[in-house]
């Protein structure tokens, strides 16, 4: 899709005009952007985990299963702040081999697995199994950091990965132990003022986090709060608009996202029976024809009630915010703007995403 774009250079990108008009063609050329001028070196990650594989049954496991294309976004951030650093450097590729290996490459295949996995009961020790099997799981895979050649600020980086792995694990269980919660469901205040209190304090995008604070420890500069705050941005945009992509989704597995939460707050009844309806047969074990029913409707009201309009807008508001934020990173704008495009892909198509589209 994106090879067969012509080639457009970063100004045309970086400007709201062309990603709000197009966003479908924004978001192949942005990619295709990216991989023509960082191309070389996310092939020679994917060569050197592809041959460290030959020994890894685990690594070649997850290369075979997580889409590459998955697994590349995770570098852009990286190697686009690289090269206003002074350039990438074979220490940055070797470092994106390595996260590969111990998160993303992981992390992809054991976030699918949550949620696609059918926690349907509120029994305590299923709970704790589930989130056993993931720290069990994480730790296997934990080797990868391990078999890295010496790289500048080697222990940061170490130390940074490692908070990384910490703050997304602990997320994960959260995420776990609070599904099909009624109480968020009959108190939605709590929930949202939650949601929004993380969101303006301390939510990050960690893959892009790491990636940015990375290419400063490796060029060997002192890592800039301006890109901090870029990469808190960034995080913001993206959280809303996966919430906005997955509203039936999460709630089909007792999870609330912001759509839903905005129309809760209302007080319509209607709406809270219908979520606590699905939650009760989705816990019982109902078949997924008549869930998917009930998704739907609810889904429907979702958009009668406002939900997805004020979270459309909220994102808007913050997406704006942020592009005041990111100054002389121009290439770390257009990955925001990208995600920008998203939600309005999702408005044009009713709130939908396209099926496995990047």
């Amino acid at each position: 899709m994106a090879n067969r774009l012509i080639p457009i250079d970063a100004s045309r990108l970086d400007q709201d005009e062309f990603m709000l008009k197009d966003p479908v063609r924004f978001n192949d050329a942005v990619v295709s952007f990216f991989q023509r001028k960082y191309g070389v070196y996310t092939r020679q990650v994917l060569k050197d985990l592809r041959n460290r594989s030959s020994s890894r049954k685990w690594l070649r496991d997850l290369l075979d299963w997580v889409p590459w294309r998955k697994v590349e976004r995770h570098f852009f951030p990286l190697f686009a702040t690289a090269s206003l650093l002074g350039g990438v450097t074979p220490h940055h590729v070797a470092f994106c081999s390595a996260y590969a290996r111990a998160v993303s490459l992981p992390l992809l295949r054991i976030d699918y697995l949550i949620d696609s996995a059918q926690v349907e009961s509120l029994e305590e020790t299923q709970m704790h199994s589930v989130c056993e099997d993931l720290l069990s799981n994480w730790c296997c895979n934990y080797d990868g950091m391990m078999d890295v050649p010496p790289l500048p600020n080697g222990q940061r980086l170490f130390a940074l990965v490692l908070s990384n792995y910490y703050d997304v694990f602990c997320s994960l269980y959260e995420e776990i132990l609070s599904r099909y919660d009624d109480s968020l469901v009959s108190q939605p205040e709590r929930a949202l003022r939650s949601i929004l209190r993380s969101s303006h304090s301390q939510l990050t995008c960690r893959y892009f986090a790491v990636a940015v604070q990375a290419s400063f420890l490796i060029s060997r500069k002192k890592i800039d709060p301006e890109i901090m705050a870029v990469a808190k941005s960034f995080g913001r945009i993206r959280q809303l608009v996966d919430q906005v992509a997955d509203v039936t989704e999460d709630l089909n597995m007792g999870k609330l996202t912001l759509p839903v939460l905005f129309c809760l707050v209302t007080g319509d009844s209607e709406y809270e029976s219908a979520i606590l309806g699905l939650w009760k047969k989705a816990r019982d074990g109902r078949g997924s024809s008549q869930l998917t029913g009930m998704l739907s409707r609810i889904k429907e009201k979702t958009v009668s009630l406002g939900g997805y309009d004020k979270a459309y807008t909220l994102a808007d508001m913050w997406y704006r915010d942020a592009i005041r934020s990111t100054g002389s990173y121009t290439e770390l704008r257009i990955l925001l703007r990208l995600k920008r495009a998203s939600l309005e892909r999702l408005k044009i198509n009713g709130w939908t995403d396209i099926a496995n589209y990047y």
